[in-house]
């Protein structure tokens, strides 16, 4: 009896520090989602929310911005469950398309190696398998008809057109229509009768 009782107060003073309740703002796991190239552990890296933290807000909103300025996502969303013991926060990504192929089609003017020289000379250089990023893409474009116009070609026009390559790639096709070049001007000559001898060309 004696050692039954000692046994029930061992356990009564044991019990509510081993039965503590669970922290439902601590974050329990945290996972990745939506990657295809990119490993979840590369992605977790460049985050500052961490598993056994506290969950903040403010802290997920600036990894957002921080996995964005990778230049590699297209859209990022977090989502966050109860689990266990905390918070289960899910990081969902889209990853951009790489740049599969770069045609120019209709250019006459330029090589294709004086365009890469320019587009790398004002940062806008379109290299295959590099994230595809739309306002890089327009930026080139607008360097490829500067270049025609400092060839005489002010009219030209630049369209950049795209192809989906299944499963997460992209062709780019930059199609120039040149136009006519300008800078020169005709010269017009008006022919005029020859003045019988003698006659003075003065009334």
């Amino acid at each position: 009896m004696l050692f039954q009782l000692l046994l029930a107060l061992a356990l009564t003073r044991v019990e509510p520090q081993t039965l503590q309740p669970p922290n439902l703002n601590r974050i329990e796991e945290i996972r990745v989602s939506g990657n295809l190239r990119l490993p979840k552990e590369t992605i977790k890296y460049n985050l500052q929310t961490r598993e056994g933290n506290q969950l903040d807000r403010i802290t997920v909103r600036r990894d957002i911005k921080a996995l964005y300025a990778l230049g590699l996502f297209d859209d990022i969303r977090v989502e966050e469950e109860d689990g266990k013991t905390g918070k289960i926060v899910t990081f969902i990504v889209k990853e951009r398309k790489l740049i599969r192929t770069v045609k120019y089609e209709g250019i006459k003017s330029v090589s294709s190696s004086e365009i890469t020289d320019a587009l790398k000379q004002h940062k806008a250089g379109v290299n295959q398998e590099s994230p595809y990023d739309p306002t890089r893409i327009q930026k080139a474009a607008a360097v490829i008809k500067m270049l025609l116009a400092e060839r005489g070609h002010k009219d030209a026009t630049v369209t950049a057109t795209t192809e989906d390559i299944p499963p997460g790639a992209i062709a780019i096709t930059f199609k120039v229509d040149e136009g006519q070049r300008s800078g020169f001007k005709r010269l017009r000559f008006r022919e005029t009768k020859p003045y019988p001898p003698g006659r003075s060309r003065t009334p």
